[in-house]
């Protein structure tokens, strides 16, 4: 069982990923920010890929540390 300060630390870093993610959403719905052409669509795939690659990496050592 994780002591108290890894569980405050757990839930504040849950409440941070949600709040950027919100962020995320928010300035997703802009219409200026879609992929400028072939080149720019194929790296926000491969960063869209990275990021939720290690965002499951990051919630799976969380919630596997119990």
């Amino acid at each position: 069982m994780p002591n108290s300060g890894t569980t405050r630390t757990a839930v504040g870093l849950y409440r941070d990923i949600v709040s950027h993610l919100q962020a995320i959403e928010r300035l997703a719905s802009s219409p200026c920010l879609a992929p400028n052409g072939p080149g720019e669509e194929a790296e926000f795939d491969q960063l869209h890929e990275q990021i939720t690659t290690r965002l499951a990496q990051i919630l799976h050592s969380l919630t596997a540390e119990g």
